[in-house]
This record gives C-alpha cells, structure tokens and sequence, in this order.
C-alpha cells in the first residue's frame, strides 16, 4: 500500500514557486498522467495572479474547487462579459466548495495574499482543448490584464 502526505511544506514549497513564476501561479500536479481519468491539481495563486475568463466547452469537462486556504472570488460572466454571479470562497465566506458546468465562463480572483485551491475535473487533460476564451476577454499577459484585474476587484462590494 503507498499513500502521500501533503503538509504544510508541500504548500510552502508550492507558494515560493508561486512567487518565482511571471504567473503569479504554481500547479502541483496530484495525478501522474494527464491520460487518467480524474485530473487532481493543487494550484497556489498569489493576490496578483490573472486568470482570463473563459470556460470548457466539453459534456466531461466539469470542475470542482475546493479552498485549502486563503480567499477566493469566483466570478461567473455571461457570454458578453457581464457579471452574473459572484461566489465569495474560503475563510470567513461560508463556502468553501463550488462545482462549475461546461459551457460556464468564469475566472477566479485571489483575495488573500495568497490561496491554495484544490481543482478535481474528469480527464483526459488535452492542452489545446481545456479552456475556450471569449472573444471579450483580456488575454493572460495582455496589457491590459493587470487593470482588469483590479476592474473585476472594484466591481465588487
């Protein structure tokens, strides 16, 4: 029988990697293929992380996210970029858990300093078939997407 632990080293190791990336982002991949059939990420964003809207446009692609730690908003757009919803995530929130369809455009956007959110969806993972970015959205790296960012944070309250 074998198992893995993930203390709190695993996140501080993920966090410093965190920092280290332009991203503002580390993945820690919990699967060992991109080939299974259940894709488990441990991700840590740090506060200036970007995430563009977009969504995943197959019947398999559903997401769960779980909060570890931190604080989190997911934002759910309609198709011309209009806020419908937003879901306060992690502590003091109330929620901590939220399952997101196909078809469903949305970001997150890191609350805390940093947040380390646990990301479980149906595999195989195809990079060139994992996300769909309107055509509204401010691309990752843009110009443009760090004013973004702190638009989508003052629309809020």
């Amino acid at each position: 029988m074998s198992y893995r632990i993930f203390d709190q080293r695993t996140f501080e190791e993920l966090r410093l990697r965190a920092e280290a990336s332009p991203r503002k982002r580390a993945h820690y991949n919990l699967h060992h293929s991109y080939k299974e059939p259940v894709q488990k990420v441990l991700i840590c964003m740090l506060r200036e992380t970007y995430i563009p809207p977009h969504y995943h446009e197959h019947a398999y692609q559903t997401e769960l996210f779980i909060v570890l730690q931190g604080s989190v908003t997911l934002i759910i757009f309609d198709e011309n970029g209009g806020i419908q919803k937003e879901v306060a995530m992690g502590e003091g929130s109330g929620t901590s858990m939220v399952e997101i369809e196909p078809n469903v455009i949305h970001t997150i956007v890191c609350e805390s300093d940093n947040a380390f959110v646990l990301e479980v969806k149906e595999g195989p993972f195809v990079e060139d078939q994992s996300k769909v970015f309107p055509e509204w959205s401010v691309k990752e790296g843009d110009q443009d997407a760090e004013s973004y960012l702190e638009a989508l944070r003052g629309k809020r309250g």
